[in-house]
């Protein structure tokens, strides 16, 4: 779940949405239509100063297996790594739309993104690890059961905030009332959009490769 988005927005729309005007970012953000595991992004933070936007991996290292980009938010308790930083860490994340590649009953790619075409904030955890022997920021997206839209597509979906949870969320001081904040978007929030599979191939995507192929699917009740 949630191994692949996208970010196609600009740094003052990320500044928007995210809350702040604080760019710590080291440069600017070039939109792109793919952001994979391990590669950065830009994330919000606590600071002493205030909230502010810094550059960040997507993904712990965890051993010598797949590194981990989602923390399933059921647990967040129970592992210890994402207990010591619930209600202690937070930090939001951006994205454009989520994307999902289904087998059955014929393979097809699927981006999801707002109906508004708003950008989705996520709530993430985020701490400092060695990567190749240097300290860097790493963040990862919380997840959750899905709604009934997309549960047609996938059984996890990534936690959706609202405008006014955004600083709730970074605002937690504890492990109860973070997790009281974590939850799937309505049904009729998000809808998906049939796009070409190049999409999903290895490489460097650019915009031109986000193709859609048929109208938007929306939730029907």
């Amino acid at each position: 779940m949630a191994g692949l988005i996208g970010l196609t927005a600009a740094d003052i729309d990320l500044q928007d949405a995210l809350g702040t005007t604080r760019w710590e970012y080291d440069e600017k953000w070039i939109p792109h239509p793919v952001v994979r595991l391990t590669t950065t992004l830009p994330i919000a933070v606590n600071k002493d100063e205030g909230r502010a936007i810094i550059r960040a991996r997507w993904g712990f290292d965890v051993g010598a297996g797949r590194p981990i980009g989602n923390a399933r938010d059921d647990r967040l308790t129970e592992s210890p790594m994402w207990k010591s930083m619930l209600g202690k860490t937070p930090c939001l994340i951006a994205s454009s739309g989520i994307y999902e590649q289904i087998k059955e009953p014929k393979k097809q790619s699927y981006w999801f993104r707002r109906v508004d075409r708003k950008l989705i904030v996520m709530p993430g955890l985020w701490g400092d690890r060695k990567v190749k022997g240097e300290a860097r920021p790493c963040a990862v997206i919380v997840t959750t059961s899905p709604n009934a839209f997309f549960k047609q597509f996938h059984d996890r979906q990534v936690c959706a905030l609202s405008g006014d949870e955004l600083d709730q969320w970074m605002g937690a001081k504890t492990p109860e009332a973070a997790q009281k904040l974590l939850h799937a978007p309505d049904n009729e929030e998000w809808e998906a959009v049939p796009v070409d599979d190049m999409i999903f191939q290895h490489g460097r995507r650019e915009m031109e490769h986000l193709v859609e192929v048929a109208p938007p699917v929306r939730w029907t009740k």
